[in-house]
């Protein structure tokens, strides 16, 4: 479950540093 649970806070994370990279390239744009 432990790892699980790592796996899935990692993926969740990375959600939103793409969310915030789009948005940064948006502002850029």
């Amino acid at each position: 479950y432990f790892i699980l649970g790592m796996s899935h806070e990692q993926g969740h994370l990375a959600q939103i540093e793409n969310v915030i990279t789009q948005a940064k390239a948006a502002r850029a744009a």
